[in-house]
């Protein structure tokens, strides 16, 4: 913990107020978002669902954590009490929420039958995310993992960012509102706890960035409609 070291209110508790916070604004972004009728990209979301979880994990381990040893435990619906954690928990509630906010969001769209194919560049980062997770099983290196993560975080959402210039893709302001705020408020829980470990700041700050940019593109789709005679 290197900041808010003499503040009075327990830097524990700012922690778990601020990230049980942004978990909450992430699911109700969720609901908001499944409200919609419109078409996405079955690509793009699997490659969020399973790249969510794969954050998880490795943001899991790379904060003290053991994920192998808290999946076993949850697969095979055993006590929790059993796994070995600590603060990880805390800092591990928004990449959690958005886990299972993304996969739900894609299994939604596939029952619902809202989804467009993968096409090459999609399979592509499926591809890379798969190579990056059988580095991290037999390396077990967290950080670099997480931080490879992040690379194909930001190469999911390109495809999106060519469809949303495009015009080709319509997306909704507040789910995404709601989910940049959340990746802020980690952010900041992030910078406040970090410790020795500068690269537990990467996950949230891609968060932010990526997210803010789809905020751009549907602001200003919105600027083009009302401009329109």
């Amino acid at each position: 913990m290197i900041f808010f070291e003499d503040a009075s209110i327990p830097l524990e508790a700012i922690l778990l107020g601020v990230n049980i916070a942004a978990a909450v604004i992430i699911l109700f972004g969720f609901w908001l978002y499944n409200r919609s009728t419109h078409g996405i990209s079955a690509g793009t979301w699997f490659i969020l669902a399973s790249g969510e979880f794969l954050d998880f994990g490795s943001y899991w381990d790379m904060v003290g954590g053991d994920f192998l040893e808290l999946f076993t435990a949850l697969r095979l619906g055993t006590s929790l009490s059993e796994v070995s954690v600590g603060e990880e928990w805390i800092k591990s509630m928004v990449p959690a929420a958005f886990a299972l906010g993304t996969i739900g969001t894609f299994l939604l769209a596939l029952l619902r039958r809202r989804f467009s194919w993968p096409d090459a560049n999609d399979w592509f980062i499926i591809f890379i995310d798969a190579l990056i997770t059988v580095y991290w099983i037999s390396s077990g290196a967290a950080v670099t993992t997480n931080l490879l993560f992040q690379g194909t975080t930001i190469m999911a959402f390109i495809p999106m960012y060519r469809a949303l210039h495009s015009g080709k893709e319509v997306e909704t302001f507040w789910p995404w509102m709601l989910w940049t705020t959340a990746y802020v408020g980690f952010l900041f829980t992030a910078f406040m706890s970090f410790g020795d470990q500068p690269a537990e700041i990467a996950y949230p700050t891609v968060g932010v960035i990526t997210h803010a940019i789809v905020i751009m593109y549907v602001l200003r789709g919105s600027k083009k409609v009302e401009a329109r005679p």
